[in-house]
């Protein structure tokens, strides 16, 4: 009986003091970006010319926010290369506003957060 209860003691106390330590979140703060870049449908660059109001919603569709149009661009010849989007007809928009009012930084990536309208765009790749 007592090696019974010595037993029963010490997987009480292995238990107890065997506890799992908390991982620190690694949070990063999104980057200070003077303007927010995405890439989207070229059909878009039609409208614009027309001077049409063309607004991205993210209810529809998460757009990835980048600094420049360098960066949107790489992002999007890498995402087309990976499959992860079809190759095709592809451009890279400027967007109106403060990049850190209307992004956000989510799983590591910037994301736009509310909807935003298109002010300028710039095909991809760049033309020499």
């Amino acid at each position: 009986m007592r090696i019974l209860l010595l037993f029963l003691l010490l997987a009480i106390s292995a238990c107890a003091t065997v506890q799992e330590k908390p991982q620190p979140q690694v949070t990063s703060s999104p980057p200070d970006c003077h303007e927010a870049w995405v890439y989207a449908p070229e059909n878009y660059i039609l409208e614009l010319a027309a001077e049409a109001t063309v607004t991205l919603n993210p209810k529809n569709w998460d757009f990835p926010v980048f600094c420049t149009a360098q960066e949107a661009g790489l992002a999007l010849s890498q995402a087309i290369k990976a499959q992860r989007l079809p190759s095709g007809h592809w451009a890279l928009y400027r967007l109106e506003g403060d990049p850190q009012k209307i992004a956000g930084y989510h799983e590591g990536k910037m994301l736009l957060q509310s909807k935003t309208k298109l002010v300028d765009w710039q095909t991809w790749p760049e033309k020499p």
